[in-house]
């Protein structure tokens, strides 16, 4: 993978290949900078855990094409970290040394994790992080480059690992499944640190020697303004941005160069896919994968409620409990294998045999495939729970919820009960103004849900957590609650 972006680096000179805000770099800077650097890099991370603490910043990609330059190991932990997330991971990570910002340096101060500073690259410094000796169920292996957190929004954080080769499979089988080589300039918005931003957004467009817009963030005025101003030609975000962009009605296809917009994270809105076809003439695709596999299944065909077929060299099979396969529009979990996946998890290492089984990736998402090899998605394994003796799915409680004019959102979980088993329990924001109670909830309930499906837990909080890619973070929700 490396060698044919550094090839890219070398043939295409002066052409731009970075916009990150006020700076602009081109190959040729690249490739200055990756050849400036190299020795350091080498002679003071040779064999180290090296973590980022950054956002959508040029250094985080160069710091990335360092590693894979010197086949060394970058830990990408974004920068949305609290405190006490940063000193679960420089222990259990094992982390040596770590870039980090200004700013994100000084919210981690009082812990006491980082002590000499090495060296500044530009924004970042790097500062050597100390960690408190304690046993740990971690385990790295020597093809590990990038590590990935994931699933901390189920409030049990995991990092996974993705191999120089599986990221350049993921690119070729991405390549051959859609031709992208007439699209030259990308946008990247969903963060670089996460799967779906690093390789569509950021690797794939180098690979091919293209121009990234890259995004810090989800500025409206600023995304709107790079669109035109730049002739972005393919555009990378998630759910929520599309909805925002629709909801202010100011793009206009007389304007844009957009042939292909891609989203992924969630379920795309029916009403939003149709509203953007009409400002802008382009479907948006949805991207199915996840931090463990990368891109998984790609819908191009504006099936909203399938997730598309599996990409070039990605295998995907409907699996009852027992593991064994279900026929064509059977309801089961999805498996999957592929050259493009991860080997498995860093931390906790050993819940790596448990997801992946006789090559396969065990995704915890429940769907089925239609006749024509389409897959759909209908709930996370953990969405559905049995109350009484009865199934019930989280998301039909949740969508019947936010019928109530009152409430703005919700999230809806299970709690395990003594002697009872699981509870339904609801996470309410209210719409402005409304002083709707939980006994108001509850009677609504009632009206148009089966008893067994009404929450028995019901708490209004200011808003759900969410992270950049508008990821619920359940761990969160508890501080969010309204005394």
């Amino acid at each position: 993978m490396f060698e044919r972006i550094y090839e890219n680096v070398v043939a295409c000179g002066d052409k731009t290949a970075i916009v990150n805000g006020k700076y602009s770099l081109s190959y040729s800077d690249l490739k200055r900078e990756l050849d400036e650097k190299k020795e350091w890099y080498e002679t003071i991370f040779n064999g180290k855990n090296v973590a980022v603490v950054a956002g959508n910043v040029w250094e985080t990609v160069l710091l990335i094409l360092l590693a894979a330059q010197s086949h060394g190991r970058v830990i990408l932990l974004g920068d949305n970290l609290r405190p006490n997330e940063f000193e679960y991971y420089v222990t259990n990570l094992k982390l040596d040394y770590v870039f980090i910002s200004e700013e994100k340096q000084k919210e981690f101060e009082s812990r006491s994790l980082m002590t000499e500073e090495i060296l500044t690259y530009n924004r970042l410094r790097c500062l050597t992080c100390v960690r408190r000796e304690a046993e740990t169920d971690t385990l790295y292996k020597d093809e590990d480059f990038v590590v990935q957190l994931t699933s901390g929004s189920e409030g049990v954080s995991k990092a996974t690992s993705r191999s120089m080769e599986s990221l350049k499979n993921e690119i070729i089988y991405t390549c051959k499944t859609v031709d992208l080589s007439n699209d030259e300039v990308y946008m990247t918005i969903p963060p670089i640190a996460h799967s779906y931003g690093l390789v569509l957004g950021l690797l794939i467009p180098l690979y091919l020697g293209k121009k990234v817009i890259l995004m810090e963030s989800f500025a409206l005025d600023q995304v709107e303004k790079y669109l035109a101003e730049y002739k972005v030609n393919l555009f990378i975000a998630v759910p929520f941005m599309y909805h925002i962009l629709c909801r202010r009605h100011s793009l206009n296809k007389e304007n844009l160069f957009l042939t292909k917009c891609f989203s992924a994270g969630g379920a795309l809105d029916a009403g939003i896919v149709k509203e953007f076809y009409n400002l802008t003439g382009i479907n948006i695709w949805n991207d199915y994968g996840s931090t463990e596999t990368g891109l998984i299944c790609l819908e191009t065909t504006g099936k909203l409620n399938k997730v598309g077929k599996p990409i070039y060299g990605v295998t995907l099979k409907i699996r009852d409990s027992e593991g064994n396969d279900l026929n064509v529009d059977k309801q089961g979990v999805i498996n999957v294998s592929g050259k493009s996946f991860g080997r498995g998890y860093v931390f906790p290492y050993s819940l790596t045999n448990k997801k992946f089984v006789d090559g396969f990736y065990i995704t915890g998402d429940v769907g089925r495939v239609d006749d024509e090899g389409y897959a759909c998605i209908e709930g996370r394994n953990d969405d559905f729970f049995i109350v009484g003796s009865e199934k019930t799915s989280a998301c039909e409680i949740k969508n019947a919820l936010l019928t109530i004019d009152d409430i703005a959102d919700a999230v809806v979980m299970s709690e395990k009960k003594t002697g009872i088993g699981d509870i339904i329990v609801a996470y309410i924001v209210r719409n402005d103004g409304s002083v709707i109670s939980e006994m108001d909830v509850v009677k609504r309930c009632k009206t148009f849900l089966e008893e067994y499906k009404v929450p028995r837990k019901i708490y209004f909080i200011k808003e759900v957590p969410k992270n950049k890619n508008g990821k619920v973070l359940r761990k969160y929700l508890a501080s969010e609650v309204i005394g």
